[in-house]
């Protein structure tokens, strides 16, 4: 049974949804679930829920959180940070291990995700496993991407959106901080002077190409990652339905368990 609770970090309360193992003895390694950026996190909720439950029933407990300012998390999007987020992740794994009693982690991080998951181990050190679904590769590119997913859509529907607050910076209708984009366009995949996880998973559609894919040629990367079918098509849309789980779920259990 899922429990779904909230949690203290650095004096917010952040959402959290526990998958408990299913299997028994667990695995001794507890995953957290890192999710994408903005409105993304929506079309990829079952997406999310469904690694969850699948790494859940091997033996893997599993945590789903909502960064600050996002979800049902305390704190609005104008006032989150790259800074608050990184540390969402590392209190997300702290709980994790406080639920479970395993040391080992598993980060599993979606598009944007995949990047601070990978980021944030700059100052917490490296975990055990990262799986990087669809991983984006700098933060520059989240923005630049959703801000033309965004000025299609409305040029489609003849709209002209509101503007915002000068301090503000509306993206696909939330509206999100200066110091936020800022520090997002700093994140960058080949600035990892250090590997984040002693196996790294990188899981791709299969048409995207390896050669030009930051994160399977960036030195902080090599030798510890692996290119694995991403199972499912990750469709971006101005008006998003959900991304299809298809075989991703299963993979990145598998995956996980073979390491065991």
């Amino acid at each position: 049974m899922i429990d779904v609770f909230h949690f203290s970090v650095a004096e917010a309360r952040l959402f959290g949804a526990w998958h408990p193992p299913k299997k028994m003895p667990a695995l001794g390694v507890v995953a957290v679930v890192c999710p994408p950026f903005g409105w993304e996190a929506a079309p990829a909720h079952v997406l999310g829920r469904r690694i969850a439950e699948e790494l859940a029933l091997r033996g893997v407990g599993t945590l789903r959180f909502d960064y600050f300012g996002t979800g049902d998390s305390e704190g609005s999007s104008t006032e989150a940070t790259l800074d608050r987020w990184l540390l969402d992740i590392s209190g997300a794994v702290e709980e994790a291990r406080r639920r479970s009693g395993a040391q080992q982690v598993c980060l599993v991080g979606i598009r944007l995700g995949a990047l601070l998951g990978a980021w944030h181990t700059k100052a917490d050190g490296p975990v055990f496993m990262l799986c990087a679904l669809d991983p984006i590769a700098t933060g520059a590119e989240q923005i630049a991407e959703t801000q033309q997913l965004e000025r299609d859509g409305w040029a489609e529907l003849q709209i002209k959106p509101e503007a915002h607050a000068t301090d503000e910076v509306s993206l696909m209708g939330i509206p999100w901080s200066r110091e936020l984009l800022d520090g997002l366009r700093d994140l960058d995949v080949r600035g990892l002077a250090s590997v984040p996880a002693e196996h790294v998973g990188i899981f791709l559609d299969p048409s995207q190409d390896e050669a030009s894919n930051p994160w399977l040629g960036g030195d902080g990367l090599t030798g510890s990652s692996q290119r694995i079918d991403l199972g499912t098509q990750i469709v971006l849309s101005f008006l998003p339905g959900i991304w299809t789980p298809g075989r991703a779920p299963r993979l990145v259990a598998e995956w996980v368990e073979n390491l065991l």
